[in-house]
């Protein structure tokens, strides 16, 4: 509660929220929006002026900076198993401002989503890519589609 500006905004979060067990969620809000049926694990941080529709998955160590937006159905997965040996991998996703996240598009432990890149509807970014800034991914696995100019 201690990181929310005001009563409606803790209100309004906590209202739409599925929490998990131990859960610090800090929103630096001047203006969230989000639908319902969000699930959030573990320290996700979620910037100023950001966008989050219906049916969403924020995995844990989720870093989501200023003017985002996460279109419905947008899962984030910071933790899995590695294919090869089987072991447990946990690391933190990071979506930089100004970036889009389209319909049902997977994000996997350890990517980075580049400042004002675009991850198109049901993509899947592989774990540890690096979206660079301003591109549009797409695809399983995403793949560069193009970069845009500014």
């Amino acid at each position: 509660e201690k990181f929310f500006k005001s009563k409606s905004q803790r209100t309004l979060v906590t209202y739409l929220l599925t929490i998990s067990y131990k859960n610090i969620l800090k929103v630096n809000a001047s203006l969230v929006i989000i639908d319902s049926n969000l699930s959030v694990e573990d320290n996700v941080v979620i910037g100023n002026n950001c966008l989050i529709r219906q049916n969403c998955q924020l995995g844990s160590d989720t870093i989501i900076e200023d003017n985002v937006t996460l279109s419905p159905g947008v899962r984030i997965i910071t933790s899995g198993h590695d294919p090869r040996t089987m072991a447990y991998v946990h690391k933190s996703v990071k979506i930089n401002k100004g970036s889009w996240i389209a319909t049902n598009a997977i994000i996997l432990h350890g990517a980075e989503i580049g400042e004002g890149a675009c991850v198109a509807a049901g993509a899947v970014v592989s774990g540890g890519m690096k979206v660079p800034p301003y591109t549009i991914v797409g695809g399983v696995p995403a793949r560069i589609i193009k970069k845009m100019t500014i």
